[in-house]
């Protein structure tokens, strides 16, 4: 069954294939919200709440287009409503793409929401290569330190530390042309 039928029926009030859609982006819900709280406790409570919020909302969506931006959208909401709760709490510095996006969402730019935000991100990183893709999942999606990305992939410190600069300065600059191509379409 394909992302739309899956939603289709999902919106059905179809629970085991929302269980399913669940299944399939829950570790990438995750992912994002650790590397923006950095407490996994935190961020598995939240990623309830996403899919929670996801499931009540669900009626609401468009079903022709993709989901995950749908709840990293919903996901990037609970986190801002957790920090004004909480006060901010410090990320470390696993975070910067998140700082990015989330410098891009708060920019003042209303056109821009935060699902326009992360399918642009999607359509950027798709136009990576394989090793770019890999070196930024390693960091961002398993939370690896540079010490461990260096023992997976091989390389210096430093060479690591540039790449990961360089790739966060392209996406930064894809997706600000991604948004505003689609604001000038919209």
């Amino acid at each position: 069954m394909n992302n739309l039928h899956q939603t289709r029926a999902a919106q059905d009030n179809d629970l085991e294939v929302f269980g399913l859609l669940v299944e399939e982006h829950q570790a990438a819900i995750r992912a994002f919200l650790v590397s923006r709280i950095n407490d996994p406790f935190e961020a598995h409570d939240l990623a309830q709440n996403v899919f929670l919020i996801a499931f009540r909302k669900l009626a609401k969506i468009d079903a022709t287009r993709p989901i995950r931006p749908w709840l990293l959208g919903i996901a990037a909401n609970e986190i801002r409503n957790h920090r004004r709760k909480r006060g901010d709490i410090p990320v470390g510095s696993h975070a910067e793409i998140a700082q990015l996006l989330e410098a891009e969402i708060e920019s003042g730019n209303a056109d821009w929401d935060d699902g326009a935000v992360f399918e642009a991100l999607d359509r950027c990183l798709t136009r990576l290569g394989d090793r770019a893709r890999e070196l930024l999942r390693l960091r961002y999606e398993e939370g690896m330190d540079l010490v461990e990305i260096r023992s997976a992939l091989g390389g210096k410190h430093s060479t690591i530390t540039m790449k990961l600069h360089r790739l966060r300065e392209q996406l930064r600059a894809c997706i600000e042309r991604q948004l505003e191509k689609e604001a000038s379409h919209g």
